[in-house]
């Protein structure tokens, strides 16, 4: 929660030692080494940002990804991102750009192209 904080208001210098501090106690998570980088992106340390994932890369520490549950009538589906396994994909992702279309068209809002692309 720390390390979080101290990227959300670019409290660098605290997130770097709360970050390595982290990275000693638990070296086989993966959002240790991710929230180090993302402290050292925040302060355009790009080198070190590198070098935080090229670590966790060596030590063997695999990124596990983030997904999304939703219960629908009582059945729970995940979703992670890009992710074409669902049933539903095709449908859900032309939703997604439908949504995307109508939110860029009211609020002129820039939305990467990425978000919604069904691959």
């Amino acid at each position: 929660a720390l390390l979080n904080a101290c990227h959300l208001h670019g409290w660098v210098e605290l997130g770097e030692v709360v970050g390595r501090q982290l990275v000693q106690l638990q070296p086989d998570h993966d959002g240790r080494y991710i929230g180090l980088s993302n402290i050292y992106a925040i302060a355009r340390r790009w080198q070190e940002a590198k070098k935080a994932r090229k670590v966790m890369e060596e030590r063997g520490v695999k990124k596990i990804p983030g997904f999304s549950e939703i219960d629908v009538g009582g059945r729970l589906h995940r979703f992670i991102a890009h992710d074409k396994a669902h049933s539903g994909s095709r449908e859900i992702y032309a939703l997604l750009n439908l949504i995307t279309v109508e939110m860029k068209m009211k609020d002129d809002v820039v939305i990467p192209e990425y978000f919604c692309t069904y691959r």
